[in-house]
């Protein structure tokens, strides 16, 4: 073991011994100076004189008091007489006398929080801790055999490991006894043997083995990088691909090399070996594309997969390039039906990625098919055919709903929809403008059965006048309907003359993320992000489309002050594959970031995840990252039976609990003294290991709840799978689901399993009556007309299952489910008042109650006639007009609302919902 510090090191001992020139005190001074132990008096009398350790108020040592971490700055900060300028975000710093030299310390890089805005100055500092600071102090290097401690074992693995290791190797800890103790407090008088061992450790200068080795990596990889073939042949891929091994480790060692001597090369030699890293990768890189190309050319051609993408399209694909006249032809393919099926062949084409054939069928295709392909040649080939392809294939049943997946100006006057496949049933088209009117002289839209686009002629549209196309019960070949149903495309049909799209805004939305929106929609290339720039710089590295007027971007270091962002205008195109760069040289704009110092916050509640297990769900105000294994520590109490169960506390485990969505988190509970069924529990959760993307640690959150026991983890397990009978309609907002046998709860209570064209399911709930049935809520007021939706249903596991469902989907015809409202309601008559509704009603003739003052009127009936409801009271209104009058729903002798008599519903059987009171309009 060598005991040696870096060579640039020596700067702070230098320091240090300077200081020495100027006595600060003597430890002979201090009044308990012979308590002091013998091993540690050199040490003790040599920092005091420097005036790194110094005595207490009342003149004394205390050598076996313990040091805390804000005292250790402080001696760090007076030893290499550190620069106390700069700020520090700690909460329990700021204003406290040892502030400058924490600050001092962390920005030196010897010490760091204990938490993103907690340093805890206060603590009693550990040995670990003090071997860390030591070791980042002086720049020790080297590493010991650590086994020979009785406690080894309980830092390996852990953070301090290192540190220890360096800090034995180079003599600066010898152990307590026989063991580290690495957690226990460390005395005075430890520590300032620890300093001064360290302040004397052997200084070596190794500049010239460590330039050495960079001479040496560098001609080892010139060596590897002459090596790399730039044509590979089929029987050198092995060769070829050690070489560029070789080459790899090569610039790793260099890299590495340049790293461990970066303070004594020069910068000429930096840049020189960076270069020649460069260099090198591009020569990988190339050798890597030859070797790909040359193992691509050994590949047979085979038939890598067939299956079918909707009702009549079939994708083959080839494992590589395929002629394309052979590829097209009808005689390489037969496709037998073995069930009664009578589709055909009614076109093939090859792909633009040359590998992938789709052929189209002339009907809706199902079960299975006898497939085989043969006789089409490799690309470039006129002897090397496929591999004869013969197999049964089952097609399942198309279920898939078509949508619209782009709408293109295709001329001056012409837009083309294109659907996501062949389209049985173009369905009917309907246009409005931007008030809501219809346009009737837009010509009718032609479409012929298996088209998959159709186009809509707005010659008679003015440039820039929206055009809303609405589209409704449209089907595809298998008679799916089109989703959602009805579809909507808003069409804007602009001028081709000019292109001169605008920045609009930028706005930030995450510690490395930020939206800009532009005046017009614009096409970027998201591969390229680096076609957009930041001044001062800041790497894109993400570029993502939120929609045609929105991108979101995403940068490598976290944002913070002023900067110009400006993307490459010859970059910008639209969807006419018009050139912004055609009209202007640059889109540029200036923002002020702000760095995210907000802790992310919390809500909580008492969820059951898909496993069935009680979990306690929390729900960001913004997206937080999780370390490996975030731990979450949960305490607090629980009451059961009028017994408080207090002192609980647990180490859980944090998971998202989608992977798509980064602000919803779960957190296990399975510690035994957090499931007590029925217990009233009240909990605090604390996590450093769920933070920001700025890197802030979580707002501790209160959770309360009561305890479940988890969902139906089956005892013994089968592969039962769970088919749906029937979707019937119970009313305008509730769905029953029936299932073929008894389902497991966990899977058919999540909504996310359901799913309604149009509108939102906002609960499903198992029938306690039938075990089968799942009853499906969805959202009031969504649906606006009535028509058929697609209901779809997957995911859902039968009872002690471990296999998911098939997908379900069922056309059920809804009605439109928005409930009437009061528009207004007023006195027209001596005994007549006037309630006016949002639609056609009928009421009860009892439904309403009607209030002057704090008296209910007598006699008051309802007759209702369209949209008006009529009320008539046998009281003079005009003799009341003084006091407040008040229309409310029907109400029982104990003031809850009259459900019998209050019924007012639509056409649709949508029933006004109870209102508190409300003022009817005086003359």
């Amino acid at each position: 073991m060598s005991k040696q510090n870096k060579f640039f090191a020596t700067a702070a001992t230098v320091a240090l011994v300077a200081s020495a020139i100027v006595p600060v005190a003597s430890a002979a001074e201090f009044t308990d100076a012979d308590q002091v132990a013998s091993w540690a008096k050199d040490s003790v009398e040599a920092l005091s004189t420097q005036g790194v350790i110094a005595g207490n108020p009342d003149g004394s040592f205390n050598p076996t008091g313990n040091v805390t971490r804000a005292e250790a700055a402080k001696m760090f900060t007076v030893a290499l007489d550190l620069s106390t300028e700069g700020t520090e975000n700690f909460t329990d710093v700021n204003g406290e006398w040892f502030a400058e030299y924490v600050v001092a310390a962390v920005n030196a890089n010897i010490v760091n929080g204990m938490s993103a805005t907690t340093f805890a100055p206060k603590a009693n500092l550990t040995r670990e801790q003090a071997a860390k600071m030591i070791v980042e102090a002086y720049g020790l290097t080297g590493k010991a055999d650590l086994s020979t401690f009785a406690d080894a074992k309980t830092v390996e693995g852990k953070w301090s490991e290192s540190y220890l290791s360096t800090a034995v190797a180079t003599g600066v800890i010898n152990g307590k006894g026989d063991k580290l103790a690495a957690t226990d407090s460390i005395s005075r008088q430890e520590f300032a043997v620890m300093l001064t061992r360290a302040m004397n450790v052997e200084v070596v200068d190794n500049s010239a083995e460590l330039l050495a080795d960079v001479e040496k990596a560098t001609t080892a990889l010139d060596t590897a990088v002459k090596a790399l073939n730039t044509e590979v042949k089929a029987n050198e891929i092995a060769t070829a691909k050690a070489e560029v091994t070789a080459a790899k480790a090569a610039v790793a060692n260099l890299a590495s090399a340049v790293e461990a001597a970066k303070e004594v090369v020069t910068e000429e030699q930096a840049t020189a070996t960076k270069e020649a890293i460069a260099t090198a990768n591009k020569a990988i890189e190339a050798t890597e594309a030859v070797i790909a190309k040359a193992e691509e050319a050994a590949k047979d051609l085979t038939v890598e997969s067939v299956k079918a993408i909707n009702a009549t399209q079939i994708e083959v694909k080839f494992s590589k390039a395929v002629d394309a006249k052979s590829a097209e032809a009808t005689a390489n393919y037969k496709l037998g039906a073995l069930d009664k099926q009578t589709a055909k062949v009614s076109s093939i084409i090859l792909s633009e990625d040359e590998k992938t054939v789709v052929i189209t069928m002339d009907k809706a295709i199902e079960k299975r098919f006898q497939v085989k392909v043969a006789n089409v040649l490799e690309k470039d080939s006129t002897t090397k055919t496929v591999k004869a392809f013969d197999e049964v294939i089952t097609f399942a049943a198309d279920t898939t709903a078509p949508t619209i997946v782009s709408s293109t100006q295709v001329d001056a006057n012409n837009f083309e929809l294109k659907f996501s496949e062949p389209m049985a049933v173009g369905g009917s088209f309907t246009f409005t403008n931007a008030k809501g009117e219809v346009i009737s002289d837009i010509p009718a839209v032609s479409y012929k059965a298996g088209a998959t686009s159709v186009t809509i002629n707005l010659k008679d549209v003015k440039s820039d006048e929206k055009v809303t196309v609405t589209i409704k019960n449209a089907k595809d070949m298998a008679g799916n309907l089109i989703s959602p149903q009805p579809t909507t495309v808003e069409l804007v049909k602009k001028d081709l003359a000019t292109f001169e799209p605008t920045i609009s805004s930028i706005t930030q939305t995450g510690a490395k993320t930020f939206s800009i929106k532009f005046s017009e929609a614009v096409v970027l290339d998201t591969t390229a992000p680096t076609n957009i720039t930041l001044d001062p710089s800041n790497v894109v590295t993400k570029l993502e489309k939120v929609s045609d007027t929105e991108y979101k971007v995403t940068v490598t270091n976290n944002l913070n002050g002023l900067a110009t962002v400006k993307i490459a205008a010859d970059q910008v195109t639209n969807k006419l594959a018009q050139t912004a760069g055609d009209n202007t040289k640059s889109l540029t704009k200036l923002v002020t970031f702000a760095q995210d110092k907000v802790a992310p916050k919390a809500t909580s509640k008492l969820v059951t995840n898909k496993l069935g297990k009680q979990v306690i769900e929390l729900t960001f105000d913004k997206d937080v990252k999780l370390a490996n294994n975030a731990a979450v520590t949960v305490t607090g109490s629980q009451v059961k039976d009028y017994v408080i169960t207090s002192g609980i506390s647990a180490t859980e485990t944090a998971t998202y609990a989608d992977s798509d969505n980064k602000k919803v988190v779960h957190v296990s509970l399975d510690t035994a003294a957090l499931k007590v069924e029925g217990a009233a529990y009240t909990l605090v959760l604390k996590s450093s290991d769920i933070t920001s993307d700025a890197d802030v640690a979580m707002v501790d959150v209160d959770a309360t709840f009561t305890g479940a026991v988890d969902g139906n983890a089956p005892t013994s397990t089968n592969e039962d799978v769970a088919t749906v009978k029937d979707v019937k309609v119970k009313d305008n907002d509730t769905l029953i689901v029936e299932f073929n046998q008894e389902i497991d709860k966990a899977t058919a209570s999540d909504v996310s399993n359901y799913s309604v064209t149009g509108t939102t399911v906002e609960s499903a709930q198992i029938l306690a009556s039938n075990t089968k049935q799942v009853v499906l809520k969805i959202k009031k007021n969504s649906l606006a007309d009535s028509f058929e939706r697609t209901v779809t249903v997957e995911n859902v596991k039968a009872l002690n299952s471990t296999v998911t469902m098939e997908k379900f989907t069922m056309l059920v015809n809804l009605k439109e489910n928005v409930r009437p409202t009061v528009a207004s309601a007023k006195i027209t008559g001596a005994k007549e008042i006037t309630v006016t509704f949002t639609e056609s009603v009928t009421a009860k003739s009892h439904a309403f109650t009607v209030t002057a003052g704090t008296t209910a009127l007598k006699a008051t009936t309802a007759t209702a006639s369209g949209e008006i409801v009529k009320i008539t009271t046998t009281e003079d209104l005009s003799t009341l007009l003084k006091e407040t009058i008040v229309l409310e729903p029907a109400k029982l002798a104990n003031g809850q609302v009259d459900t019998t008599n209050f019924a007012i519903v639509d056409g649709k059987g949508n029933a006004l919902e109870a209102f508190t009171a409300l003022e009817i309009v005086k003359p």
